[in-house]
């Protein structure tokens, strides 16, 4: 039925969330002895430049879990057009974001090109609960 299907769309939003939250606490709380794990001693410089990268990334792993539960809710519903523009869109501003611009900035820009995705997914989920569209299709039930 409709709300077990709202229902279970909020348990996965939520897992998602929280999962991805983990993974970027761990992250940023062990970056150093995960690098050092996987490379081995390094430079002091080299693991500077390394430890750069994965932790501007862990800021967006809760957007990114936020954005694929979503994605996952409107392709059960068959709304995959929608899912499939919000990705071009995202591809979009990533391969801007990266023409000949320090590593810093391309962090940057992928941080807040996943923030405005998930923004969509979300405002989507929003407009078909407020119009009413079930969140899961009769021919399934």
């Amino acid at each position: 039925n409709g709300r077990g299907a709202e229902h279970s769309a909020g348990q996965l939003l939520m897992i998602s969330t929280m999962v991805s939250a983990l993974c970027s606490a761990a992250i940023l709380t062990w970056n150093r002895e995960i690098l050092q794990l996987l490379f081995g001693r390094v430079e002091k410089s080299v693991m500077q430049a390394c430890m750069t990268y994965p932790r501007i990334s862990a800021y967006s792993f809760a957007a990114l879990g936020i954005y694929n539960a979503g994605a996952a809710v409107c392709r059960s519903e068959g709304k995959t057009s929608v899912t499939l523009k919000i990705a071009v869109f995202s591809n979009i501003v990533n391969v801007a974001g990266n023409v000949k611009v320090p590593m810093n900035i391309r962090i940057c820009t992928k941080f807040l090109n996943d923030l405005l995705t998930i923004i969509f997914t979300y405002q989507l989920l929003e407009i078909l609960k407020r119009n009413g569209i079930p969140l899961q299709s009769e021919e399934f039930t």
